[in-house]
């Protein structure tokens, strides 16, 4: 770039005239090449970014739900990639299977959190002791967060009947 640069002062010194308007479209020409060679590495450069960032999820199987953000970052990253730069990114089908498999662990969670929730409003219209003590062991089941502190805050409220 500073060569150009350079250039270009020299070229402007030179009398109008056929040699200069020659040298000024060879200029042109060099800063064309110039500017698709900046964007080029600038595409790298941003493509080899999410590479790595997808490159450095777990594998497969050693993937668990608590992944789930690092994926979701990985797949935002490629998206704010431009096309050009997304084509760079050749591990996608890694981010994909990743994506596949927090869908897996998410469809689970979602089966687990319905049927405990299905335990509490069993319990809650019938409040035996079986049905309280069925809800509770399914809620055990649940990670700490807050969907398994509001079931057990609804369970903690049943009084059961004999």
């Amino acid at each position: 770039e500073s060569n150009f640069n350079s250039a270009v002062l020299w070229a402007m010194q030179l009398p109008n005239g056929t040699i200069k308007d020659v040298l000024f479209n060879r200029l042109d020409a060099v800063k064309i090449n110039i500017n698709a060679a900046t964007k080029l590495v600038d595409d790298y450069i941003a493509a080899g970014l999410v590479i790595t960032q997808i490159g450095n999820l777990p594998a497969i199987d050693a993937l668990t739900f608590t992944d789930k953000t690092a994926v979701s970052d990985a797949r935002t990253a490629y998206t704010a990639l431009s096309l050009d730069q997304q084509a760079l990114v050749l591990n996608l089908s890694v981010l994909s299977s990743a994506e596949a498999q927090i869908a897996v662990f998410q469809a689970i969670a979602d089966k687990l959190v319905a049927d405990v929730t299905t335990a509490v409003e069993k319990a809650e219209a019938n409040p035996t002791e079986s049905n309280v003590n069925s809800a509770i062991l399914w809620a055990m089941q649940l990670p700490i967060g807050t969907i398994k502190d509001a079931l057990f805050n609804r369970i903690n409220v049943i009084v059961i009947t004999p």
